[in-house]
């Protein structure tokens, strides 16, 4: 699924299930992609239900926003495009819902942005590549449980967020580790 593929698009949950199927039959990824090209620009607005991917792109070539109000969202989320040319830029921002994701990364163009309502969350790994920022503004304490491995080249900024890792593979691998402001908690080897 495509929203903003070559040009402006918009997609709003606010109800149900949306389950993101590889409809191609050649047995490839079932992805959910925003801002596919580089002059597109793709939001989706996630409010209420149930949204399954194989993978979400938040920002494959073009712009891509992901806005999580509330709902539950499983699969694994790649915000800002890593590789190829153009590098798409995104932003992930939650105030509410969950996130159940076997791998979270946060690469060169991406921001992963946990507002107020926004509770605890747990990720598989999270991985924030150089020039990617996970940031919050949350005035009360949560916690973002990692249940396996933290990579951090990019820039983690928690004020109230503990992250904690879970289980023998909850290794911290990081090239700025003061820039997560001392929130690592029990639980990383």
């Amino acid at each position: 699924l495509d929203v903003g593929n070559s040009g402006t698009g918009v997609f709003n949950q606010t109800g149900g299930t949306n389950t993101v199927q590889n409809t191609t039959g050649s047995g490839g990824a079932a992805n959910l992609s925003l801002g596919v090209s580089a002059t597109a620009t793709g939001t989706y607005n996630f409010s209420v239900g149930v949204l399954n991917a194989d993978e979400l792109q938040v920002g494959v070539a073009g712009h891509g926003n992901f806005i999580q109000t509330g709902g539950v969202f499983t699969g694994g989320v790649d915000v800002g495009r890593h590789s190829g040319s153009p590098v798409g830029t995104g932003i992930y921002t939650i105030s509410g819902g969950t996130i159940n994701s076997s791998a979270f990364f946060v690469n060169g163009g991406g921001t992963f942005n946990m507002q107020s309502g926004s509770g605890n969350q747990q990720l598989g790994s999270l991985t924030v590549a150089a020039g990617g920022t996970v940031t919050e503004s949350i005035a009360s304490p949560h916690t973002v449980l990692v249940v396996g491995s933290l990579s951090n080249f990019g820039l983690i900024n928690l004020t109230n967020n503990d992250l904690v890792g879970q289980g023998t593979s909850a290794a911290v691998a990081t090239a700025n580790l003061a820039a997560i402001n001392n929130k690592l908690k029990s639980g990383f080897n």
